[in-house]
């Protein structure tokens, strides 16, 4: 994976982590995704990233928070 996008990963000690080991390296059905990522510049992963973001505040992509009495939808983000 880039270094840029670990340096700020948000690695946790109680929680597993499906895409990547407690070292940081990618878990071997991630190796692909991590292949193609690290082969981006900056300037594209920005772009793809703006894209994708936009994409689901186009689409209405949201959850809801069952345990608020509101019910209110939540949008979705993405974390790069």
């Amino acid at each position: 994976m880039p270094a840029g996008l670990i340096n700020n990963y948000p690695f946790s000690d109680n929680r597993f982590d499906e895409m990547l080991s407690e070292s940081g390296t990618a878990r071997p059905h991630w190796q692909a995704f991590a292949d193609r990522i690290e082969s981006f510049s900056d300037d594209l992963l920005t772009q793809r990233s703006d894209f994708v973001r936009g994409a689901i505040e186009a689409d209405g992509v949201s959850y809801n928070v069952y345990a608020d009495p509101k019910g209110t939808k939540r949008p979705w983000e993405l974390d790069m």
